[in-house]
């Protein structure tokens, strides 16, 4: 009988429940420990230890296989930290956490770290855009990386639903921050605490550079109940989309006056792309128009090819069962299984 992964996971949310779920139903899994912010559990759930430090964690992790980290995004130290610890005692790690990379954490250049359910849910965007990528000669890449606000400019098309119904269909699909019930203020946290993290992911894996978009950043534009209204009349046509622009090759279509701009035209830091983002009005019948994509997918299209990715209508880019595939295949791709 082939030997079994001995796997971890740190944070016991939506997602690493999922993940607990997925892996105990593969017999080549075998998950050892499973920790939230105090206790850490064996795997027959019985708690067995009170933990107040990161570094007590390693008691219990140091002798895995492998480590899934899905503790929130907004605690970028922390995620570090428990990064740094396990790659150097030579456990491998998958996040979905976005902090510690938006942040500026040389994270990537260590190795052992998966980072696909960062960007693109169920995808495997970032692999993809990393195989396609030419940045000696590349034009526009447009994508959507929001499946919570694709979600609500789809759910905007069915006339007959309030904006009320939408929130709670949001609510109850876990698409957005507990006790949240403005959907312009989940909107705009969408825009600058989850789009600003995979921009800067993005920008450091594709374009190996940098740029400051934190929630403090002046980059943003929030929108207000003025464009709200015209988000809504205009849903069926529109779509939250983030522009990476090579600014020796300009592509054919961008964000006009027309268009609901949050992110106007600004460069990284080494000036190898300018980026744009905002609600546009996209073409049903060019390519474009092809990321006009239902509920909560996320996809990209690099000006110039046939067809976006993935195909036909994009991938799940949100959504715990999502996110917790992405990080197994990543896991298994650390791990060198088939």
């Amino acid at each position: 009988m082939a030997k079994k992964i001995k796997a971890g996971i740190i944070g016991f949310g939506n997602v690493g429940q999922a993940l607990e779920k997925q892996l105990s139903k593969d017999q080549a899994w075998n998950v050892k420990f499973v920790s939230n912010s105090k206790h850490v559990y064996n795997n027959t759930k019985q708690c067995i230890q009170f933990i107040d430090e990161v570094s007590n964690y390693l008691k219990y992790f140091k002798d895995l296989d492998i480590v899934f980290l899905c503790i929130p995004s907004n605690t970028p130290k922390i995620a570090h930290n428990y990064i740094w610890q396990l790659i150097h005692q030579n456990v491998k790690v998958v996040i979905c956490e976005k902090g510690a990379i938006s942040s500026g954490y040389n994270i990537l250049m260590w190795g052992g770290v998966g980072y696909n359910a960062t960007v693109g849910g169920g995808t495997m965007m970032l692999d993809e855009l990393k195989n396609r990528i030419n940045l000696n000669n590349f034009s526009n890449i447009y994508l959507v990386i929001n499946g919570t606000i694709n979600f609500i400019l789809d759910e905007m098309t069915k006339r007959e639903q309030s904006l009320d119904t939408i929130i709670k269909k949001v609510q109850a699909a876990g698409y957005c921050e507990p006790g949240q019930n403005n959907i312009l203020d989940i909107i705009n946290q969408e825009i600058i605490e989850d789009v600003g993290k995979k921009i800067s992911i993005l920008l450091r894996v594709i374009f190996k550079s940098h740029l400051d978009l934190n929630s403090d950043s002046n980059h943003f534009h929030k929108i207000l109940k003025s464009d709200l209204k015209k988000i809504r009349k205009e849903a069926r046509d529109k779509r939250y989309v983030v522009i990476f622009q090579n600014p020796k090759n300009p592509g054919k279509y961008n964000l006009s006056k027309n268009d609901i701009i949050t992110i106007n035209s600004i460069n990284d830091i080494n000036k190898k792309t300018q980026i744009s983002a905002g609600f546009m009005h996209l073409n049903h019948d060019s390519c474009l128009g092809k990321l006009i994509i239902p509920g909560v997918n996320n996809a990209f299209w690099i000006e110039g090819e046939k067809d976006i990715f993935p195909s036909p209508c994009g991938g799940p880019g949100a959504g715990p069962e999502a996110t917790a595939q992405t990080m197994i295949k990543d896991a298994k791709r650390l791990l060198n299984i088939k």
